[in-house]
């Protein structure tokens, strides 16, 4: 198992199947071969990993490595921290069926002194930079310090020993293709003092519940589709905030032509948690959270939590439209009290004009709506309405209409979405949806016909509809990530 070669503190593994059997094999042949548009998809696999390593100290993939590349291959991130990162802390960890056939591929990549660590004989460059070994039937490659992690790891306590890693990949489905794992506070630790914000991965700390420790990812190939698992054991509350409620819900009511849709669970209480935990956190960039939003009231006489988020339930974002002159799309949000966003929306119509600057604002002519609109070209204007339990800011008139419209056909009842609706797993149901074919058809009216466009086009076309959905179980949040291929 190469997670037996990772260090326990790794900040991000992966693994790939190069040796997929049965119906596994037949899928991925099929769906990789059509998103790649060969009949051989191992050949091309080779031919472009081999020109991928054209030049590396002669090193042919085909005669020098598969001959001895077996099982799941590993790649190991160990940590995020200083300069260099992927250069220093890059560990690749293949196991071999063939010792001797491996050794003579080592000789060629690391053809350099040899040197011992801990009783294991390696070859190194003589700055460091690149050593390779072969352990226990697996060779490693990486930076000298790396690969003495990983001998250390292989001696002591490794990756595949801990809890949290076990933990998060055991809850993935079987048969996967690779998968992922992802040590989420090591990396917003990392990140955030990379980007010289350590206080941002403060705030993802206070966001993020304490017994969340890792993150599983796994990768699928279905008859007629690429399918991606997430677990993140301890989230399960995270999903229900975000993706929960009524999401999915919403996502479905969207209008019909609808080519992107975005569903969100209880949109009011998940920003407050996210302006208190940047309240708690010290606020962002030394400014206080408190301060900005009593700015704010002050200046559109609206108190953010209590008159804006305190009736914002589940809400969608749609785009929709595939010409220069359909394109449109809304946030549609569900009003818990109808009074609430009325009043937010005439304050705002009363106030915003005097922060435009004299900017002309248009007031709505829907029967039922309150509402403005502001003109942003002659043919697009920006609109914000209530309407009933309704709360929409809309771009386009068209994208206006469709989201006031509740008696119109929606996308939950096109064939397309429940197509790939169905193709999610656990009962999880689409809070995210996105018809390529449409995504296709709007490339080409944008982007026109040359070269770049042309092979933009030949990629897109080979996909479906895309969608997304997360359940909560055992305290394990799980999402699905489906896309459709074209396999005929």
């Amino acid at each position: 198992d190469p997670a037996s070669f990772a260090p326990a503190s790794s900040a991000l593994f992966l693994t790939a199947n190069l040796r997929p059997d049965g119906d596994l094999k037949a899928n991925v042949n099929r769906v990789g071969g059509a998103l790649l548009g060969t009949n051989d998809l191992q050949g091309e696999i080779n031919t472009l990993i081999g020109k991928a390593r054209k030049g590396s100290n002669g090193i042919d993939f085909k005669a020098d490595v598969e001959p001895w590349l077996a099982g799941r291959v590993g790649v190991v991130l160990t940590s995020l921290s200083g300069s260099a990162v992927v250069d220093n802390n890059l560990l690749l960890i293949a196991p071999s069926k063939d010792d001797g056939k491996a050794k003579a591929a080592i000789s060629k990549e690391v053809p350099a002194a040899t040197a011992t660590y801990r009783g294991v004989s390696y070859r190194r460059k003589p700055d460091g930079s690149e050593a390779a070994a072969l352990v226990d039937h697996v060779v490693l490659i990486g930076a000298e310090p790396t690969l003495k992690q990983a001998i250390d790891a292989s001696k002591g306590t490794s990756l595949g020993e801990t809890p949290a890693y076990t933990r998060a990949i055991g809850k993935l489905p079987a048969d996967a293709l690779g998968t992922g794992y992802l040590d989420i506070h090591g990396v917003l630790a990392g990140l955030g003092n990379a980007a010289g914000q350590g206080a941002a991965s403060g705030l993802f700390d206070s966001i993020l519940p304490k017994n969340v420790a890792g993150v599983g990812l796994g990768l699928y190939a279905d008859t007629d589709a690429v399918r991606i698992e997430v677990a993140i054991p301890g989230a399960a509350g995270v999903t229900k905030s975000v993706a929960g409620g009524d999401a999915a819900a919403a996502v479905a009511a969207s209008p019909g032509d609808a080519w992107l849709a975005l569903g969100l669970g209880d949109i009011g209480t998940s920003l407050s948690g996210v302006l208190d935990a940047f309240s708690t956190s010290g606020g962002l960039g030394g400014v206080g959270v408190e301060a900005l939003l009593g700015q704010a009231q002050g200046s559109i006489g609206l108190d953010i939590r209590k008159d804006l988020l305190a009736w914002m339930g589940s809400a969608s974002i749609f785009v929709s439209g595939t010409t220069k002159d359909t394109i449109g799309g809304a946030l549609v949000v569900h009003s818990k009290n109808p009074s609430a966003s009325q009043h937010a929306v005439e304050t705002l119509t009363k106030t915003l004009p005097r922060l435009a600057g004299g900017q002309s604002f248009d007031k709505l002519s829907i029967s039922g709506a309150t509402g403005f609109s502001i003109p942003v070209t002659p043919a697009i204007r920006i609109s914000m309405a209530a309407q009933g339990e309704t709360f929409v800011i809309a771009v386009g008139d068209r994208a206006l209409k469709a989201a006031l419209t509740h008696g119109g056909d929606r996308l939950g009842d096109r064939a397309e979405f429940k197509a790939i609706a169905g193709k999610l797993t656990g009962g999880a149901k689409p809070s995210f949806y996105l018809d390529m074919q449409q995504v296709t058809s709007l490339v080409r009216a944008f982007a026109g016909s040359g070269p770049q466009a042309t092979q933009a086009l030949d990629v897109l076309r080979r996909f479906t509809q895309v969608a997304a959905g997360g359940t909560s179980q055992d305290d394990v949040s799980r999402t699905t990530i489906v896309a459709g291929v074209k396999t005929q």
